[in-house]
């Protein structure tokens, strides 16, 4: 088996079987490749892998600080039933901090977030779309509003839960009109698919 290692000033090291387009990818950009016992000096960065709701795969992010900035670059792997991974997306950090929120309760939405200046915003993706090599994933949504400061629940209907910021009051007459909402935990309903105000 081969260990895969992104070699730089951080490491991303996978234990598990790499796959041929991940080789071609490290041979393409003279990534080194590396056995387990020459990475005793480097620190390893762990694989972060999260199983799909309804599905038998999961999804994997690995990240890294950027060099440059206080964001990261991340890098998406798909894993099947086998544990086998697929080299998706990259996200090389320019001005903000991304990273997997996770998914819609039934798995049909995944969702990245990301923080520019502590602000979260979310994106949202067609699963199936996401984690097919072959797409170049656009967003569905994106929830991006002072309001929120995170969010709590998604449906895969696109019915969202969120929080929201702890500047703001949660007394009724303080917020713009949505509804329902509940006072008691400072949270509102809102549809991702529809503008919010």
């Amino acid at each position: 088996m081969l260990d895969y290692c992104y070699q730089t000033k951080w490491t991303v090291h996978l234990n598990a079987p790499v796959p041929a387009a991940l080789l071609l990818t490290t041979m393409l950009l003279k990534i080194p490749t590396v056995e387990a016992n020459e990475l005793s000096h480097v620190n390893q960065l762990p694989l972060s892998c999260e199983p799909i709701p309804q599905h038998k795969q999961k999804l994997c992010v690995a990240s890294t600080h950027s060099k440059l900035n206080a964001v990261n670059d991340v890098v998406f792997y798909h894993s099947d039933q086998g544990d086998n991974l697929t080299l998706l997306h990259v996200r090389k950090g320019d001005v903000a901090v991304t990273w997997l929120e996770g998914f819609s309760l039934g798995g049909r939405y995944t969702i990245i977030g990301e923080a520019e200046e502590g602000h979260p915003s979310y994106l949202i993706y067609d699963t199936e779309q996401f984690i097919d090599t072959e797409y170049d994933p656009k967003p569905v949504a994106v929830i991006s509003d002072y309001l929120f400061s995170g969010l709590n629940s998604l449906t895969d209907a696109g019915i969202a839960t969120m929080s929201l910021n702890h500047s703001i009051s949660c007394e009724p007459d303080n917020l713009p009109k949505i509804s329902p909402l509940d006072s008691a935990e400072c949270k509102v309903t809102i549809d991702i698919f529809k503008p919010t105000f």
